[in-house]
């Protein structure tokens, strides 16, 4: 493994990290743009079009090799406004037929998790969540924790 890089891919769903590397994710999120819009949008819609869809999910779920992680209506967060690039490349075009091809201002809200650097060993973590617009995210990783070395 590279010593610079904190995660390598190994597999479909399986990376290997260090064991001095936090692991930030989303359980589910919303982005606002610019570039989903024909019309100019202000930064007041951009917030209120990302965060409206997270208010009252009707599914959040995360468990950590089985444990599962209690209040997670407590890891809601909205970003400060930010550039968002898409290029011609980007697999989010198979997803959102509307957007378009540029850089534009963006702001992303929803329920994420900040895990402190874990102990060397295998991690599965599974997560699902669902907004009462019936949009739905899920996933399920397999995680090996490396020792860095030198």
């Amino acid at each position: 493994m590279d010593k610079e890089a904190p995660i390598v891919k190994t597999g479909r769903n399986g990376i290997s990290v260090y064991d001095d590397v936090g692991i930030f994710f989303p359980i589910i999120c919303t982005f606002s743009s610019e570039l989903i819009s024909a019309k100019a949008m202000s930064q007041t819609q951009r917030r209120k079009d990302s965060s409206e869809p997270e208010r009252d999910p009707t599914l959040l779920r995360l468990k950590i090799n089985d444990v599962i992680i209690p209040k997670l209506l407590d890891y809601y967060a909205e970003s400060t406004e930010f550039k968002l690039e898409i290029s011609e490349m980007s697999p989010i075009l198979r997803y959102l037929r509307t957007i378009t091809v540029g850089k534009g201002e963006a702001i992303i809200a929803g329920y994420w998790l900040l895990l402190k650097p874990l102990s060397v060993g295998i991690y599965r973590i599974m997560f699902e969540g669902k907004h009462r617009d019936g949009f739905k995210t899920s996933g399920d990783y397999s995680i090996k924790v490396v020792r860095r070395t030198g």
